[in-house]
């Protein structure tokens, strides 16, 4: 490597620095002459000089309009950053449309930067939602220069779009949900935002595809996904690594988490800056004031330590000091229920935050419905509260009884009949909420699931306390729930011709589906290559009948009992999720329980001669350089490969052990076979920053996962969208297939 190559990587490197560390970065860069050193740090000081950035941030833009990148005409620059520029271009074939295109600037294509926008390509190539701006090509410049053009957003950061349209509380939670459905999408497909904030979050009026026609609301769309995390491997940036104590994000919107070990995120850093967002959008104001005043030390214990004001006192404060009585009517709204949402979402330890987005929307449309949410004590007295407030017309008719039973305590038998009727009606609903309590342990139950990995035989003892405790009881709970749901229908309005057919009108696609889905179950249900589907199909129609087969409308007398009802029926719905056999939480414990108590037994103690001979081999490779390698729990030794000498072990979990042919030691892989993984000796490499890095030997999967593996390791879930198609291959073997979901871009001839 020559010296200028030298010193461009090193002041690249630093400029990725916060600028009062870069010079400090540079001194300590390992591997780096004085005389690179020098140069990097009179580059700098140019750069502070030239006018913030115009130094390698073109002064001018690098595309000009009218110029053409591929099939698109440049109209403006619309968006810079350090490493790239954003143009709003057009495109006239295929479709007529205005995009906007991501451009890497000329000579900003390191290692590092070219992973981050692959990166972030990836991410938004593998999303499809409403709410995320959708990517739609990807190529190089003429000058080599990475880009990729997504859906143009036209709209307004959200707390603007709030303000300048003078959104009541109700209808900013409304659109935040929207913002919750996006981000909760992206979870899903495995990537982290990492700095979700109002410009990230812009907000467009549109016609809604699910709307009526001609009615135009907010829809909110969540764009740059340039710091992106991957939940999985396979979106994580190839050769980036994340130097130690860098800030990564906006401060004002990082989680506790991201101001310290930067490996150490996960999606709770999305739910915490959604927290943020939910008290910006309350309050007008941010949970700390001049957060970045002081240094970035004071800034890390500050969001780390400090506990933030509640959304209504600050707002309050905020009141006095304006003298604004609407803020002051704002602030009073805000106490109770979404003073505990927004500082639940934002709290210090993940484990006390909400434990995904859908338990934030979850929590947030309780609060608009009225009723009891859990980020507070479900206590008897909150609960009738809210009771109490749904209901005031029913509450005014039982406070008219109980003055009619005091007056009757003078002297009249009637009096008191009335106060035992009405004691027992007391008690009856009271009994029906300490049903609707039971959400909570649910709740609580999913969570400390979530602990409950790996399966090793360490994890076997909370395993059966979870069981004991929660899963089996919430399972008892089940009866109950149905029991009361059923004599609180038995209340209800007859079901007339009237409503059977408005509810016909409602499930007449559900009933297609049905026809559709138990006609293809019919021709393969008794095919054992698609035992995997049928399950899956099984479920989804089972799901469907509970919608088509029952009344979708009830209908009281009473708004007390119209408020029980759907009560106990969402709460049902979630109850025989965690119950249901094939995919509920109980039946996964109980599985992984059987699987932690015999593993040992199956992989290790039946395999101590094999586990030893692989250990001395290994220790002999001089590709392995001595190492010497104990019994790993889940796998089984398959011998060495007789082409490169590797080991090769069978996860036996995902099915049987291969078996080796005696012929031309070959394994042999039928669908039944599980994941083979090969043991890879160790290495040493150097980084983008020139420091060393160590592997240690590791294992890779020798072929791509099956279907039948992933089925066997999902209890039955097959996500590939393209699955084995026995009438176009012959003698083909479904379970054998690889798993194929469609993650690249999408367009209409992949469809």
């Amino acid at each position: 490597m020559t010296e200028s190559d030298r010193v461009r990587r090193l002041f690249l490197a630093a400029l990725e620095q916060p600028p009062q560390r870069r010079s400090n970065f540079v001194r300590c860069a390992p591997d780096s002459p004085t005389t690179v050193q020098e140069e990097v740090l009179a580059l700098l000081d140019h750069d502070s000089e030239a006018d913030a950035d115009d130094f390698l941030q073109a002064p001018s833009p690098t595309l000009k309009p009218g110029e053409r990148v591929g099939p698109y005409t440049v109209r403006r620059l619309i968006g810079e950053g350090g490493m790239g520029e954003v143009y709003l271009v057009d495109q006239e074939e295929p479709l007529r449309r205005r995009l906007a295109l991501k451009l890497i600037k000329f000579g900003m294509d390191s290692r590092k930067v070219l992973a981050r926008f692959d990166a972030e390509r990836q991410a938004l190539a593998r999303m499809n939602h409403e709410g995320i701006a959708r990517v739609f090509d990807a190529a190089t410049t003429d000058r080599n220069q990475p880009y990729f053009v997504m859906e143009y957003v036209d709209g307004e950061a959200i707390t603007e779009f709030c303000k300048n349209r003078q959104m009541t509380v109700r209808d900013r939670i409304e659109l935040f949900l929207a913002v919750c459905g996006a981000v909760e999408h992206a979870h899903l497909k495995g990537v982290i935002h990492r700095d979700l904030k109002p410009s990230n979050i812009l907000v467009t009026e549109t016609e809604p595809r699910r709307a009526t026609p001609g009615v135009i609301a907010p829809q909110p769309k969540v764009i740059d996904f340039g710091l992106a995390q991957a939940t999985d491997r396979d979106l994580a940036p190839k050769g980036e690594t994340t130097d130690h104590g860098q800030i990564i994000g906006t401060p004002e919107y990082m989680s506790p988490e991201q101001v310290g070990a930067a490996a150490d995120i996960d999606t709770r850093s999305d739910i915490y800056a959604l927290g943020v967002v939910l008290y910006v959008l309350l309050t007008g104001v941010g949970p700390f004031d001049d957060i970045r005043e002081g240094g970035d030390e004071r800034m890390r214990r500050r969001i780390r330590e400090e506990t933030p004001p509640r959304p209504s006192a600050r707002l309050m404060q905020a009141a006095k000091a304006s003298g604004s009585e609407s803020r002051k009517t704002t602030a009073r709204r805000l106490r109770g229920d979404l003073d505990a949402i927004a500082m639940t979402a934002i709290a210090k330890e993940r484990e006390r935050r909400y434990q995904t987005v859908h338990d934030l929307v979850a929590d947030l449309r309780r609060h608009l419905s009225g009723h009891a949410i859990t980020a507070r004590p479900p206590s008897v007295v909150y609960r009738a509260r809210k009771f109490v407030r749904r209901n005031r017309g029913v509450v005014a008719t039982v406070g008219l009884v109980s003055l009619v039973t005091a007056a009757g305590l003078i002297g009249t038998k009637t009096g008191f009949a009335e106060a035992d009727a009405a004691q027992k009606t007391a008690q009856e609903t009271l009994d029906s909420f300490h049903l609707l309590a039971c959400s909570t342990e649910l709740r609580r139950a999913r969570v400390e699931e979530r602990s409950l990995y790996p399966a090793w035989p360490d994890q076997a003892p909370r395993m059966r306390q979870w069981l004991t405790e929660l899963g089996e009881p919430i399972l008892e709970k089940l009866h109950n729930i149905s029991e009361e749901l059923a004599e609180v229908r038995k209340r209800a309005l007859p079901y007339d011709a009237r409503t059977r057919e408005r509810d016909r009108m409602k499930w007449a696609r559900e009933r297609e589906r049905l026809d559709v889905l138990q006609r293809r179950v019919d021709l393969i249900r008794n095919r054992a290559d698609r035992s995997a589907e049928v399950i899956r199909l099984d479920r989804e129609i089972r799901m469907l009948r509970q919608k088509v087969d029952f009344p979708a409308s009830y209908s009281f007398e009473s708004s007390m009992d119209h408020v029980l009802h759907d009560s106990l029926a969402l709460l049902l719905g979630d109850f025989h999720s965690f119950a249901d056999p094939q995919r509920g939480l109980v039946t996964s414990v109980r599985e992984r329980l059987v699987w932690a108590e015999t593993v040992q037994a199956l992989t290790i103690d039946a395999y101590r001669d094999a586990w030893t001979t692989a250990s001395e081999e290994l220790s002999r490779d001089p590709r392995f350089a001595g190492f010497r390698m104990q019994p790993q729990l889940g796998l089984i030794p398959l011998g060495r490969n007789p082409q490169t000498g590797l080991q090769e072990f069978a996860h036996l979990r995902s099915g049987t052990a291969a078996i080796r042919d005696k012929t031309n030691g070959e394994l042999r892989i039928t669908e039944r076979t599980g994941i083979v993984f090969v043991l890879l000796p160790g290495a040493e490499f150097e980084s983008v920053n020139g420091s060393r890095i160590e592997l240690n030997p590791f294992f890779c999967s020798k072929f791509e996962m099956t279907q039948g593996q992933w089925s066997r390791l999902n209890r039955g879930e097959n996500p590939s969208v393209h699955r084995h198609d026995p009438r176009r291959v012959r003698n083909a073997r479904a379970a054998g297939h690889p798993v194929t979901p469609v993650i690249g871009l999408d367009h209409p001839v992949e469809n």
